[in-house]
């Protein structure tokens, strides 16, 4: 069987990044994670981690979330940390559920900020914890959910051993996205976009051309238990929709790993960003 696998990508400032069309990724399903969050500040019970625990009392919230902007301002504070209690511990939970048709796909969490050392439990489980609050993550769950029922996941944080010269947050503080991927998919994080030489004609200042050069980099994985073969399809597109540049190749991916596909395209005429064109 051959998988193809499509990406599209948008020239911008003589450059290339990816844009966000809706089959950039096609072959994972991406959900919103923001809503119907418990959240209670304190220490906690170690089986809030377990799904049966009463969680009915902690505080309905919808992230991102922050536990300190709510107060009470610290009046023995000089304005250190905008007065507000960052320091602490806090915990969330949430409770959901995955299609039993999902069974076989794999399963990742993406968070965009949480502060700080988060250590994440689904289903009673430690699935991986982030030493660190200013940095996104993400987490491959796959091992720890069950399709076709009721999943709880737990976040535990813990900001007390952070000092701080700034107001540094608190809480699940940017959104998180859950992403349900085929078994043969590109990988989180999986594209690299560069525009590695120069080219075009010299400017009018003796400067060089803009690059016309621009090189994808593409991590697939395979999780399968047998080698995949697959199709990789790159497009550029130009601000107007139009095809810049188009390279489409077969490689073979091994069970069980993950390999990169490297594809370098020329584009004629890349467009350069100005105050008056400009082009996104």
């Amino acid at each position: 069987m051959v998988r193809t696998i499509k990406t599209h990508s948008m020239i911008l400032l003589g450059l290339v990044v990816a844009s966000l069309a809706s089959d950039l990724y096609a072959d994972r399903l991406i959900v919103n994670f923001n809503g119907d969050w418990r959240f209670a500040k304190g220490d906690q019970p170690k089986k809030a981690v377990q799904p049966g625990f009463d969680d009915s009392a902690w505080q309905s919230v919808r992230l991102p979330h922050d536990w300190a902007i709510a107060g009470p301002f610290n009046k023995n504070e000089n304005g250190y940390a905008g007065k507000l209690p960052w320091s602490g511990q806090g915990w969330y939970r949430k409770t959901f559920k995955l299609d039993a048709a999902q069974a076989g796909r794999r399963v990742y969490l993406d968070f965009d900020g949480v502060m700080a050392f988060p250590k994440i439990y689904v289903n009673g489980r430690l699935a991986g914890q982030w030493d660190y609050g200013y940095t996104p993550f993400y987490l491959d769950i796959t091992e720890f959910v069950l399709f076709g029922q009721t999943n709880v996941i737990a976040v535990e944080l813990d900001t007390r051993k952070q000092g701080t010269r700034w107001y540094p947050g608190a809480g699940i503080y940017r959104k998180v996205v859950l992403s349900i991927c085929d078994p043969v998919h590109i990988g989180h994080w999986g594209q690299i976009i560069t525009t590695p030489a120069p080219g075009g004609p010299m400017n009018s200042d003796g400067r060089g051309g803009l690059p016309n050069r621009v090189r994808v980099r593409t991590t697939i994985e395979n999780h399968l238990e047998s080698n995949a073969e697959v199709t990789i399809e790159v497009v550029l597109l130009d601000p107007k929709g139009r095809v810049a540049a188009r390279d489409q190749r077969q490689e073979t991916i091994r069970s069980d790993n993950r390999e990169e596909v490297d594809q370098v395209f020329l584009v004629s005429a890349p467009q350069a960003w100005d105050i008056d064109s400009p082009n996104l």
